[in-house]
């Protein structure tokens, strides 16, 4: 299989893991030596994190994020992790009390392919996904990326993040599922969370395509119940693009 390749996830919440500003997380098992890590953190409250660092000593480059009155989501990624345990925290967050939502730190590891370069950019989704009520039937976070014919085969990989409220509609914990464009490799749902303390759920999804075709996906949540004004959600993504 070409392109990236999910392999682990994890997620914390500061209501029961972080203390001081500091949000810890583990990686279940050892990290692969050369994979790619990426540290996403979401909250409702504060001017977003001022740090990230791991216990391997790994570099982690910030990733600029989407800020609204509704709260923020922004990642770090570690293009060459270390091998071996590893717990990656996040510091400088503002933790908050129910219902706010409080930070959460969301963990993936991703292996790149055997071959080839990798290229990692970010997508801020549309700005309409702020919206109360739109994110079940709503939106779908798109790119759309061209290449040389003669410097095919090239594939993208687009990881798709979405972090909202889930308390405003009163349903309680919503599972996720998302739709991709025909033809696509591979495609799933890495992860979803849910911090009932606070009122905040998520997913992380990704979808594989080759060369010019449209990578594209869209969310949708069970229970259907219609979502109520203010209870909005953040779309944002990260795509990786690779010549093999």
């Amino acid at each position: 299989m070409s392109g990236v390749t999910p392999v682990q996830s994890a997620a914390a919440y500061y209501g029961s893991a972080g203390s001081g500003g500091n949000l810890p997380c583990s990686y279940g098992s050892p990290n692969t030596a050369n994979n790619i890590g990426v540290a996403w953190v979401t909250a409702d409250k504060g001017a977003g994190p001022s740090g990230l660092s791991d216990t391997q000593g790994n570099t982690w480059f910030y990733f600029q994020g989407t800020f609204t009155n509704g709260g923020y989501t922004t990642f770090w990624v570690c293009p060459n992790l270390k091998a071996g345990a590893n717990t990656v925290t996040v510091s400088g967050v503002v933790g908050g009390t129910a219902p706010s939502t409080a930070p959460v730190l969301v963990l993936l590891e991703l292996a790149p392919p055997a071959s080839g370069l990798v290229g990692i950019q970010a997508i801020k989704g549309p700005l309409g996904i702020n919206n109360g009520g739109i994110y079940g039937d709503g939106p779908p976070l798109t790119f759309e990326a061209l290449f040389s014919s003669t410097q095919s085969p090239y594939y993208s990989t687009l990881l798709a993040f979405i972090k909202t409220a889930q308390g405003g509609d009163g349903v309680g914990a919503k599972s996720w599922s998302i739709t991709t464009p025909g033809g696509s490799l591979a495609s799933g749902v890495i992860i979803t969370y849910t911090d009932t303390g606070l009122g905040i759920t998520g997913a992380v999804a990704y979808c594989t395509v080759e060369n010019s075709a449209e990578n594209q996906v869209t969310f949708s949540y069970s229970p259907s119940t219609p979502a109520l004004p203010g209870d909005g959600a953040i779309l944002i993504g990260l795509l990786f693009n690779s010549s093999s």
